[in-house]
């Protein structure tokens, strides 16, 4: 079979055998693949400084017919540094990974690894929050997989109230009118319909009230995101 190059961020790595690894990554043209790294843990491996988790990177592989693939040669594009030195922001990219490595399919949509890049991206970047980097994928990541909240009808049809506020039904995935006078109003209705619609996340981090807004909704969120996706 020919050889294969594209780009790849590393999200699993795991030993085999005396010498070698085996790496799970998201490819920019071929979806979630593993590959055998051999002699990768040998001191002098030209491979070993460029598979590290978090690296952005150009891979040439071998396909075959198995499950796993022969890595051939791994040169690396990108390190997250802000993201490795920053304790908040480095645990949040490591709940990525798990997520996309334990949530998708092998060789699905190559869409999950945009999501995955851009998120890393804006989690790189110091100016923005980090905490609205993790709210925006959780959310983006559940619209990919079919799972996208209704942020403008009830369950019956009727349109989402500005004058009402509301609470969220995760069993049915729809807002319902709030029986008290606390819950999710216009602003915080608006904020999600930005989330799910925006790619910018200098945009959004430069939304007024941004930081309350995101401390406000992210446990709503994490609950969306957990009711239907198992990691």
């Amino acid at each position: 079979m020919q050889l294969v190059k594209t780009r790849a961020v590393v999200i699993n790595r795991i030993n085999y055998s005396e010498a070698d690894k085996i790496i799970t990554v998201i490819t920019s043209q071929h979806g979630k693949i593993r590959l055998i790294a051999k002699g990768v843990r040998k001191q002098k491996s030209r491979l070993k400084a460029s598979i590290e988790l978090l690296h952005q990177i150009e891979i040439i592989y071998k396909p075959n017919n198995g499950q796993i693939y022969t890595l051939i040669n791994a040169h690396l594009l990108k390190i997250y540094n802000h993201i490795i030195y920053d304790y908040d922001r480095l645990s949040i990219a490591y709940l990525f990974l798990k997520i996309i490595n334990k949530a998708i399919e092998d060789r699905v949509e190559d869409v999950f690894f945009k999501l995955l890049t851009d998120s890393l991206d804006a989690l790189n970047d110091p100016k923005i929050n980090p905490l609205l980097v993790k709210i925006w994928f959780l959310i983006n990541f559940l619209k990919i997989s079919g799972h996208q909240p209704n942020l403008t009808n009830l369950k019956n049809g009727n349109k989402l109230q500005a004058s009402q506020k509301y609470q969220f039904a995760l069993n049915d995935f729809y807002f319902e009118p709030s029986l008290n006078h606390d819950g999710i109003d216009v602003n915080d209705l608006k904020f999600l319909r930005l989330l799910v619609s925006l790619q910018d996340l200098t945009i959004l981090n430069n939304v007024i009230e941004q930081e309350k807004l995101v401390n406000k909704l992210m446990k709503l969120v994490e609950s969306m995101f957990y009711t239907y996706i198992q990691v």
